[in-house]
């Protein structure tokens, strides 16, 4: 790990898209979109997104390692793409209010107030790291990602 709590993979691809330790990007244009959709910003993505925002790097793929993969770090991608009655169903399903912050292997990546990270696409929901810098690790060095369960829907009777 370096002082930015990333690990050497992380560090290597995210120096190699343009970051750099001490990295600070001007966040409104960044938080505009989220603002638009009614999310509040927890102050861990609003730092987050002050080192690491705009930035776009490739990961090898973890199921198969000679192609690649994007992560995009702009919440405008997840935005345009993603329903916020989508957000609200995984925030059922992690027990805390998610803001989408980018896009990586396809799926859509939200936040919660405690930096823990989760990668979704429709109904999949994926655990991708306890902090942010934990979840860019886990992409750049293809750790498992584990499957948050669904929700159990209601019985007719109101039962799970």
């Amino acid at each position: 790990m370096n002082g930015s709590g990333l690990g050497a993979a992380a560090t290597a691809r995210l120096t190699a898209a343009g970051w750099f330790p001490g990295r600070a990007v001007p966040v409104e244009p960044l938080l505009e979109p989220l603002l638009e959709e009614d999310y509040e910003i927890p102050p861990v993505l609003r730092a987050f997104l002050r080192g690491y925002g705009g930035l776009e790097f490739d990961y090898p793929n973890p199921h198969c390692p000679e192609h690649r993969d994007t992560c995009g770090i702009d919440p405008q991608l997840a935005v345009d793409a993603l329903f916020r009655t989508r957000v609200s169903l995984w925030e059922e399903r992690v027990g805390a209010q998610l803001v989408p912050f980018g896009e990586a292997s396809r799926l859509f990546l939200v936040m919660a107030a405690d930096g823990r990270v989760w990668g979704g696409f429709d109904e999949f929901l994926f655990e991708l790291g306890d902090s942010p810098e934990d979840a860019l690790d886990g992409l750049c060095e293809g750790h498992d990602r584990p499957t948050v369960p669904a929700v159990p829907e209601e019985s007719e009777h109101g039962q799970a």
